[in-house]
Formats: C-alpha cells, structure tokens, sequence
C-alpha cells in the first residue's frame, strides 16, 4: 500500500499541474482508502535476521563479515537457517548470540554461519514513518 500511496502522490502533482482536477479528486479518494487498509488490515512485517560468515572457507567477500537479511513475512528462524544452509552445506550452525575468538580466528577451514534474530519493527514505526514522510 506505501508503495501505491507514493505513485498516487507522483500522479496527483501531475494532475494537478495539468489542471485535472477530477483525477487529482479521484487519486485522493484511493489514497485515502489505501491509508485505511493500512490502519485496519492485519499485516505481518518481515522478520529479519543478522547472519555472521565465521571461519575458513567462505569466499573472500563474506568470509569474516557480517549482514543483516530480510527473511519473509512469519519465517521463522529454523526456515531461515535451511535456506542458508543450503547455500553453504558445509557450515556449522552457532546457537550462541556472538561468536568466540576460537571461531574468528580459530585453526582449521570450518565455516560457521552465526544467527542472530532481530526484533521486528512494530508496524505502528512503520505508519509514523509514512505519516512524517
């Protein structure tokens, strides 16, 4: 819906500047109905997940590094692990929330991925962000 509220804005200032005034009336009645499924549907927010490439073996552009990943609506953690995992067959799955100086800088060519789950942003952030935009 934020997305079609951002093109309903784009096509408004054409409207306007065209002096179509019953386009621009209309664009404003589906922004408005847009705002309105925004505030009374349930949505559920992606869940997102910070992932560490720890250890021997992975290529040099993650070997040692750290990222945050965008997982889908309701995934849960486990999801997201197999879905890694079956890039990276070989890795180790660390349970614990940061990694040890044993798994940066240890012996050996294993590969570890570290999972973190990240809170989710409530939506209610997401609507003051859109409001104050």
């Amino acid at each position: 819906f934020e997305k079609a509220i951002e093109f309903g804005k784009e096509l408004r200032r054409h409207a306007q500047l065209v002096h179509d005034y019953s386009s621009y009336v209309s664009l404003l009645e589906q922004e408005a109905a847009f705002y309105e499924k925004i505030k009374s549907r349930q949505r559920f927010p992606p869940e997102w997940f910070r992932v560490g490439f720890y250890g021997k073996g992975f290529p040099p552009s993650l070997e040692g590094k750290e990222f945050i990943y965008r997982g889908d609506p309701l995934q849960n953690l486990s999801d997201f692990c197999s879905k890694i995992t079956t890039q990276f067959p070989n890795a180790e799955l660390m349970k614990s929330t940061e990694p040890s100086e044993d798994h940066i800088n240890g012996p050996g060519r294993r590969k570890i991925i570290f999972f973190s789950f990240l809170l989710k942003l409530s939506q209610t952030f997401f609507l003051d962000l859109l409001v104050t935009a």
